[in-house]
């Protein structure tokens, strides 16, 4: 692997930015194609909450390594699903 390929914290937190930025610009039109499992029109609504909590997560780990901030924004995720 060349060291350009490598991930790296800063990565990663361009990555959820982007995520949250999309899931932001697209959650209206997630909602209304939203169909499984339960069709009540929230996915999208639901995928922008977790990707945001992931995201704000990330708030106190200044100089973390991507492991870290992977881990770190998992668990977010997952205690505000």
């Amino acid at each position: 692997m060349r060291a350009s390929d490598a991930l790296d914290a800063d990565a990663v937190r361009r990555w959820i930015d982007v995520c949250v930025r999309d899931l932001r610009a697209l959650r209206a039109e997630i909602d209304d194609i939203n169909v499984y499992p339960v069709a009540d029109s929230d996915t999208g609504s639901n995928l922008l909450h977790t990707m945001t909590a992931a995201r704000d997560g990330l708030d106190a780990l200044d100089g973390a390594g991507a492991g870290a901030v992977l881990t770190a924004a998992a668990a977010a995720a997952v205690s505000t699903a």
